[in-house]
């Protein structure tokens, strides 16, 4: 019974955990004088959107997909100015500081929604998706002189192959658990600890492997077979049990 659970959670990771491999797009050089304000400002923009995402589930729970694939379609379309922000931070000594910051930042502006009552931030939570969805809160809109710096420092520093991979794998695996009716928040953890279990464990050509595997075709089952997935099938399976997550039935 144990090796079954251990081959099922297999077969989820591979088929979840991964959904492609995502390359840096070619980005524009830019020109501005603030990089500290311009990465703190899209990583608060970021922790709003996803903690208002939270909050709009509380009160439009049917819309929890709908407002989690919004968020992701955010995500992507400001992915050259969080990748930027991300490669700045890593020149950072304490960047685990400049996350906490972001996230009081944002709390601290949703503070006057808490206070609406169900109907006011009912209205509010579909306004603001709808904007969001529309494009009109895009970075590069709002802060264009901000959105130019940031990509053109990720030009300028890009991310290797493994710092990327530690932002899209994650993500990806949330994307996915998404898609098939699981919930974002309890993904989250699953997603970062399958992540931990790949990157303590694979090689670079492991990982290059599998990802051929993975954006070839090669069904889940196949991939379950690689022997990098087989020696950490165990510690999957922990995850697994660890950070259950639900699909819509």
């Amino acid at each position: 019974m144990r090796q079954e659970n251990i081959n099922l959670a297999v077969l989820r990771f591979v088929a979840v955990f991964f959904s492609g491999v995502v390359l840096i797009p070619h980005l524009a050089c830019a020109a501005a004088d603030d990089m500290k304000g311009a990465a703190d400002t899209i990583a608060t923009h970021n922790e709003y959107w996803d903690q208002l995402r939270r909050l709009c589930t509380e009160v439009i729970p049917d819309e929890k997909r709908g407002l989690a694939a919004v968020y992701f379609h955010w995500v992507d379309q400001n992915r050259a100015e969080i990748l930027g922000m991300r490669a700045w931070r890593l020149t950072q000594a304490n960047p685990s500081n400049l996350d906490d910051a972001a996230r009081a930042k944002a709390a601290a502006q949703l503070l006057p929604i808490q206070q609406f009552n169900a109907d006011q931030r009912r209205s509010v939570c579909l306004g603001a998706f709808r904007k969001l969805g529309e494009g009109s809160k895009d970075f590069i809109r709002i802060s264009p002189a901000q959105s130019a710096l940031l990509t053109d420092f990720l030009k300028q520093h890009p991310l290797t192959e493994q710092q990327a991979r530690e932002y899209d794998n994650p993500l990806g695996c949330a994307k996915r658990v998404v898609k098939i009716g699981g919930d974002l928040d309890r993904a989250r953890p699953l997603c970062q600890c399958n992540w931990q279990v790949a990157n303590e464990s694979w090689s670079s050509s492991e990982w290059h492997e599998f990802e051929a595997g993975s954006t070839g075709g090669r069904s889940a089952q196949e991939l379950a077979q690689l022997p990098q997935v087989r020696r950490v099938a165990s510690k999957i399976s922990a995850c697994t049990t660890k950070y259950p997550v639900a699909a819509r039935p």
